[in-house]
């Protein structure tokens, strides 16, 4: 059985991830909130930074969806709430300060599992996307690979996909068919000599 205080460390723990500013080689990173805020402003910072202009608006519709949801989410967990601050990075911080009581433990469960939502779902936003190759993979020789799209239908895309993960600084090329995966330079060098 989970207690109130670890429960509300997991709490406090989501709405920081989603509200504080976090650090990449000693550099600040606006908070997760905040990037998604200014990519309804600027949909380069929402990884679309490369692709012509009429693909970028796609880009702010779905972080005006996504803040538009984080805050009326957030002024209805907060409503009723003494002294609650007008911002939505205020009111979750606001949580972080409630007296829970030990029969509260599957709410506060609840709203972490939601907040934490809110953050995969910034990250999946704003995470670089993938270039794909026309080539086969040189493992399973496939050349397109089907997989379910946010609307849960079924895609074919190609089976080559290179990114770059989050947080990390190097690509990864994988096969979307096999899942062989060919991560770091020299591996992506031999991946290149395969395919040629």
């Amino acid at each position: 059985m989970t207690t109130t205080s670890y429960a509300r460390n997991r709490l406090h723990d989501a709405i920081h991830a989603l509200t504080e500013p976090t650090y990449h080689n000693h550099h600040p990173i606006p908070a997760r909130y905040t990037q998604l805020r200014d990519g309804i402003a600027n949909p380069a910072i929402s990884g679309h930074h490369h692709t012509p202009a009429a693909s970028m608006i796609p880009a702010q519709i779905d972080c005006l969806k996504l803040a538009i949801l984080i805050d009326s989410r957030t002024a209805i967990l907060t409503r009723g709430t003494p002294n609650r601050p007008t911002s939505t990075i205020g009111r979750l911080q606001q949580l972080t300060t409630v007296k829970w009581r030990p029969q509260d433990v599957e709410h506060v469960e609840a709203l972490t599992t939601e907040i934490q939502s809110w953050v995969k779902a910034i990250d999946d936003l704003f995470s670089p996307k993938p270039v794909y190759l026309k080539q086969p993979c040189p493992r399973c020789g496939h050349t397109h690979a089907h997989r379910k799209s946010d609307d849960g239908d079924t895609i074919r895309t190609p089976a080559l996909a290179i990114t770059i993960e989050h947080n990390e600084q190097s690509p990864m090329a994988r096969c979307q068919h096999c899942h062989d995966a060919w991560t770091g330079p020299q591996q992506l060098k031999l991946l290149a000599r395969m395919l040629t």
